[in-house]
């Protein structure tokens, strides 16, 4: 919890949230998050445990191109380098191999993670690369049931978006850690 706010500024938690650690750390949450705080949290990962407050502009300029306003944003160090190297190596594996295939495409190191609620009433899509962090949820006011025969619906609007803003970029990787040491292990000796 004290991570949570403190390092990653979430703000809608509640002390019912402090509460019950196990749920949080599953997602079970009294109000939620946001999908700007999620792309926020999880672009921590892409810099590396850099954390930076989203913003939806940079800046507005005048027909004359003069700045009239910007936007200007901070940062702060949320985690270890090696914290989040670790998360981007797994994240990718859901990307690659996980429930977030419906989310991958060509041409782009991609991370991030799926969610759901109980019954499907909720899905969620959270994923990154060097360049962008975007989550996605789809849901119904009315708490519905969300068909899921075709895959998750929140990863293939990501895909969609991501896709079309990513055209053109170099395919680059997150960047590494110093001080860790790369092993290989037979997955059946051990």
């Amino acid at each position: 919890y004290a991570f949570m706010t403190e390092n990653l500024s979430f703000t809608t938690l509640t002390n019912d949230d402090m509460t019950a650690a196990g749920a949080l750390a599953l997602g079970g949450l009294s109000k939620g998050v946001t999908t700007r705080e999620m792309a926020a949290a999880y672009a921590t990962f892409a810099r590396g445990g850099v954390y930076t407050t989203p913003r939806t502009y940079t800046e507005v300029l005048d027909h004359n191109g003069n700045v009239i306003l910007e936007n200007k944003t901070e940062s702060h160090v949320a985690m270890n380098e090696s914290t989040a190297y670790a998360m981007n190596e797994l994240l990718k594996n859901v990307v690659r191999n996980g429930t977030g295939t419906g989310a991958n495409f060509s041409g782009m190191t991609i991370a991030g993670k799926t969610g759901s609620t109980d019954d499907w009433r909720d899905r969620y899509f959270v994923g990154y690369s060097p360049y962008y962090s975007c989550a996605v949820w789809t849901g119904y006011k009315s708490n519905a049931n969300i068909d899921t025969s075709r895959g998750n619906p929140a990863a293939k609007l990501w895909k969609l978006v991501m896709q079309s803003v990513h055209e053109g970029l170099e395919n680059k990787d997150f960047a590494s850690a110093s001080g860790l040491t790369t092993v290989t292990v037979c997955a059946d000796s051990g």
